[in-house]
């Protein structure tokens, strides 16, 4: 069951999820005892819990909520930007974690998350590679990924990227594919990348990681 919270700190232009972001109180909403209760009866079909958005860690409730989820014997797993270290590391630490999935939107540098997520604030990056920090001596299960976007990446982005994360256990590489509602309009109708852009790309960094995946 993937469960998907609003709000979020950056401004990706290709984002889909639009109004998620910018205008949630027009989407249906689900109390947190509604969710609970939907859990419980489809206990023996459900096994895992992934919570996504937005950006699930803007939402200081968080650690609780999957604590309660992980009570029922769920397995939890979050989809996160990684700009809360903080939450991400007690989240592990109380084992409420069981699989990580986070986005890495750039080359691990200011101006490049910039031009991507829109964000001003450099301290955001910073936390960025703090989480990268935390997973990769963590115990949990994770994976690292890039949504590689023509006009926003390059070849050469990530190459960067590969290079500045090294040694992680997974990198994915997910082809962007251009849906209606993405936040800058311009992104609907981009002509994403050819699956051979990719396989070029796995075959120079694949000895960087134990696994590189393409998602197309």
């Amino acid at each position: 069951t993937v469960l998907y919270l609003p709000y979020c700190n950056f401004r990706c232009h290709y984002c889909y999820n639009k109004d998620l972001i910018l205008n949630p109180e027009e989407l249906k909403s689900y109390s947190e005892e509604e969710v609970l209760n939907f859990l419980d009866e489809r206990k023996g079909w459900i096994e895992a819990v992934v919570i996504t958005g937005g950006e699930c860690t803007l939402h200081k409730e968080l650690p609780e909520f999957l604590k309660k989820v992980k009570e029922k014997g769920f397995l939890g797993a979050i989809e996160t930007n990684g700009t809360n270290p903080e939450m991400l590391e007690k989240m592990i630490n109380e084992k409420l974690l069981d699989f990580v999935r986070m986005d890495i939107k750039a080359p691990l540098d200011f101006e490049s998350y910039r031009r991507v997520t829109q964000i001003d604030d450099k301290s955001l990056v910073e936390k960025v590679k703090k989480s990268i920090k935390i997973l990769r001596n963590s115990e949990v299960d994770y994976e690292f990924v890039t949504t590689v976007v023509p006009t926003l990446h390059t070849k050469e982005d990530i190459l960067k990227i590969a290079e500045q994360i090294k040694g992680a256990k997974k990198f994915v590489l997910n082809q962007f594919i251009p849906k209606f509602g993405t936040l800058d309009k311009k992104f609907e109708s981009i002509e994403p990348y050819q699956p051979e852009f990719f396989e070029e790309v796995r075959e120079e960094i694949k000895n960087n990681f134990e696994e590189v995946e393409i998602r197309l």
